[in-house]
Order: C-alpha cells, then structure tokens, then sequence
C-alpha cells in the first residue's frame, strides 16, 4: 500500500486535477507525484522537496511526453493512510513529515519530523493501529497544494 487517500478534513468530494504524463512514466495510483520542471507528471523520488499530490490512477506509460493525463489529488484538504517508515507513536499526531521512496514504494518518513515545516510535506493527522510498531498513520499534504506548482515553484512554506 502506498498512499491511500482515505477523506477530506471538510467530507466535501476530493480535488483531482489531471495532468499530462511524461514519457515512459510507470508510477502507480497511490504513490506520491509531482509536475516536473518540463512540465509533465513523474513519480516522486525520495525525499522530494515538493509534490504535487498523490495519483488517483496508473501512469500509461506512452512513449510520447503529453500524449495522456493521469488522475491526481490535489489540495492541503485530503486526507491519506500510508505506511510510517519507523515506529511511530501518539505524540507523532501534528508532526511534519518527509516522503520516502525505497524499492518504489512511498510511505511517510516519520524520521524526518521536526517541529515546522521546514522542507517536510506532510503533516500527521492521525496514528492507525499498533502503536509500538511500524504502523500507519494518516497525513495530509502541506507542501503542495492549493494551486499548482513545479519544482522551481514550490509554495511558500
């Protein structure tokens, strides 16, 4: 499970906006993406600065820049349920987070906290299930989202 989107803090509809694909892209629904500087969506790397939100489908893998769009959450108001990278526990509930990518699977790395945002893009809203384990928790998006943005412009933070 990557990053399963789960509500929106007001249970008003989630926003998806498509957005062309770039060539030979393979991301999956569920996993973190961003526009590129050329303009077109690519999955996230690892610790990425920025994202432009969470796939709502499958990457179609074309071998033409733009010749399909794919689905993506977009906004500070969704919700997601993903994987923590380390143990987490209640008193990780309003830390800010980092995505990691490892093996092409994306979840929340829960390492990466601080008390302010800094270059983190998630926040934690909730921890789900065991506690004393690496469990889930549930996030949403800071680092992206009301507009659109790119790599070289990320939000203010």
């Amino acid at each position: 499970m990557d990053f399963r989107f789960i509500k929106t803090l007001t249970d008003a509809p989630p926003v998806i906006v498509h957005f062309p694909e770039g060539a030979t892209e393979n991301f999956e629904n569920g996993q973190c993406v961003v526009v590129g500087n050329d303009g077109y969506l690519r999955e996230c790397a690892d610790a990425e600065a920025i994202i432009t939100g969470v796939a709502a489908g499958d990457a179609s893998y074309t071998a033409t820049d733009g010749l399909v769009s794919c689905p993506v959450y977009v906004g500070n108001q969704s919700i997601f349920r993903a994987a923590g990278k380390a143990v987490l526990a209640q008193l990780n509930v309003g830390d800010y987070a980092d995505l990691d990518v490892t093996g092409g699977v994306h979840q929340v790395d829960n390492e990466a906290v601080s008390g302010a945002a800094g270059d983190c893009i998630f926040r934690i809203v909730d921890i789900v299930g065991t506690i004393a384990a690496a469990g889930h928790c549930d996030v949403i998006i800071i680092h992206g989202l009301d507009s659109i943005h790119t790599e070289t412009d990320p939000p203010a933070a």
